[in-house]
């Protein structure tokens, strides 16, 4: 190598102001210098150098060639001028060139580590063999280097996961400040659900830098997985505000709304990934959306492009039907269920078809597939629907009935709340009750029932499971808009006499039908005749202590009549009173 050409004090200056310059992030200022020093010596080698690296690093590849060129005529086989001439060329997507130049500058230095580590990033994907031998001299030469130990982590990723969290972890204990390291082994636990220790990795990175969207991302996934979903939600929102345009954030968001059956929110995010990445399962989600939106058309026209591509797609036509069914055209609801019962049969539908085509059926109560279905998806809705769009007027009624009619005692029953779903009569229960317990099919009713804390237990379940632990102690026992999902009443009434004292009342509401004992409507409710009633207390040892016709609710626009009972256990040694009975609008 040639001796370069001793610099002038002022030039010696500009050179170290350069080098400080570059060091600190300024590039454009050191290239600047770096041009003064060249117009005094315009055969300086190292400065052509290092003027060709910071402006490669800038992305004025063209100009850092030829740059790097002069330094390498100026001084021929200069092993780290090679190297970097050859970087400059893999920068350029010259790979042949680079790897001539590497290979001349290892021919010089075998111990060049820069020189093998770039040039095993040319080989990483084409030959990962060559790549990895390369890698390994480096470390052989500098154990302790970041990028290698990070790159050969990498190649192993896919091949030797154990081996490549090692790599990954000498990079992160020589570099405590390496966020590339932490999240690629954060990543790699994450894909063994190995959670604790990807969390721990997830939040080193956050550590680093608070503003890591991916990782934030990730760590909200996780808690996700660990059914978190207050923590995974906050995390997620987080990384997207960060970065709206992250990878899946708009699914991952969609589905966690979904799930929490805020569907404006899922179909906000629905439709931004469907621009991203449309797919048929996204395509029906928003259509799913629409369709819990009360947004039928939106929904039929979402839900048609998914079986238009997929003409046998079971949900999308269970689900059309049900936008029809909603806007009260029933042929074409029957036409779109039955094509769903053609494909697999189904309880829940075969429920609906029933009541749509009032075909004789032996359907004694809605099958309990299908009232979890209908609750868990209205849960979210319930209390706003009933009160505000269907005007629900028994639970005023009831909590009138209560302090007008039963008399009892502040905090004095034992209270059950049969089909109690979100807890609408809870709070007039409450007001009598020492204890009021509540139960309901609906997982989803109850976890909105919970949220009133007016309840001391909630428990999932069938109402006409007998719970012997409540044999002969309840006070109060409640079916509020219950009845309308059972059709044969039996299996209840033998539960709820079991369960009453001698001075206890139960009260609920029908629908109401005649000349037979109930009959299933198309609406899917099933309605009762007075007469059923009044035969199944005689059959159960219980009298009518009270009934009323009142309207129940609206529907459609027009009202629905009802009849509200309280029945009492028949005492053996009492004689049967005439029930008394009123008339409410």
């Amino acid at each position: 190598m040639l001796k370069e050409a001793k610099l002038d004090s002022l030039n010696e200056n500009r050179l170290q102001d350069a080098i400080s310059l570059h060091q600190e992030g300024h590039a454009d200022q050191a290239i600047i210098q770096y041009k003064l020093i060249l117009n005094s010596y315009p055969e300086h080698a190292m400065v052509h150098h290092l003027l060709g690296i910071t402006l490669a690093q800038c992305g004025e590849i063209k100009r850092a060639l030829s740059t790097l060129n002069r330094a390498n005529e100026l001084q021929p086989n200069h092993p780290i001028y090679l190297s970097s001439l050859a970087n400059a060329h893999r920068r350029n997507a010259d790979n042949d060139q680079a790897i001539l130049y590497f290979e001349q500058a290892l021919k010089l230095n075998p111990n060049l580590v820069s020189a093998h580590n770039n040039l095993a990033l040319i080989f990483f994907k084409s030959e990962p063999n060559r790549a990895e031998k390369h890698f390994r001299a480096a470390l052989d030469v500098m154990p302790e280097h970041v990028d290698a130990n990070y790159n050969l982590g990498l190649l192993l990723s896919n091949s030797n996961k154990h081996k490549a969290k090692d790599y990954f972890e000498r990079a992160c204990h020589s570099d405590h400040a390496f966020i590339p390291a932490r999240y690629q082994l954060a990543q790699l636990y994450h894909s063994e659900k190995s959670f604790r220790k990807a969390l721990k990795w997830y939040q080193a990175v956050v550590a680093l830098d608070a503003d890591h969207a991916n990782a934030l991302s990730k760590i909200g996934l996780i808690y996700l997985e660990q059914d978190d979903t207050d923590r995974g939600l906050d995390f997620l929102e987080r990384a997207h505000r960060l970065d709206p345009d992250l990878d899946d954030i708009h699914h991952n968001l969609a589905c966690v709304y979904h799930h929490l059956k805020r569907y404006d929110d899922a179909v906000k995010h629905w439709l931004k990934y469907s621009m991203q990445q449309p797919d048929l399962t996204t395509t029906y989600n928003i259509g799913v959306c629409y369709l819990y939106l009360c947004r039928y058309q939106d929904a039929q026209d979402h839900l048609f492009e998914v079986i238009r591509q997929s003409p046998k797609h079971y949900h999308a036509l269970v689900n059309l039907g049900a936008t029809f069914l909603q806007c009260n055209k029933h042929d074409l609801a029957i036409e779109y269920y039955q094509r769903a019962q053609a494909i697999t049969p189904n309880a829940a539908v075969e429920h609906v078809l029933s009541a749509l085509t009032q075909c004789d059926s032996n359907n004694t109560s809605a099958p309990a597939s299908y009232i979890v279905d209908l609750f868990d998806n209205y849960a979210m809705h319930y209390d706003n629907h009933l009160n505000d769009v269907l005007d629900y007027q028994l639970p005023k009624r009831i909590a009138h009935l209560i302090p007008s009619m039963l008399h009892l005692s502040s905090g004095s029953c034992i209270t059950l709340d049969l089909g109690c779903g979100t807890g609408l009569c809870a709070k007039t229960l409450r007001d009598v009750s020492k204890t009021l317990i509540g139960i309901d099919l609906s997982s989803n009713m109850l976890a909105q029932a919970k949220k009133k804390s007016l309840y001391d237990h909630l428990v999932c379940q069938d109402i006409t499971q007998f719970m012997p632990a409540h044999e002969d102690k309840i006070d109060l026992a409640l079916c509020a808009d219950t009845l309308p999902y059972i059709g044969q009443l039996e299996p209840l009434f033998s539960t709820v006499s079991r369960y009453m004292n001698v001075g206890g009342y139960w009260m609920f509401s029908i629908e109401e039908c005649f000349d037979i004992d109930y009959t299933l409507n198309k609406n899917a409710r099933y309605a009762h005749s007075q007469d059923y009633i009044r035969r199944l207390c005689t059959q159960y040892r219980l009298e009518v202590f009270h009934h009323e016709r009142l309207v129940l609710r609206t529907q459609q626009n027009a009202y629905v009549d009802g009849v509200l009972f309280i029945l009492r256990p028949i005492c053996s040694e009492q004689t049967t009173q005439i029930a008394s009975s009123a008339y409410s609008g």
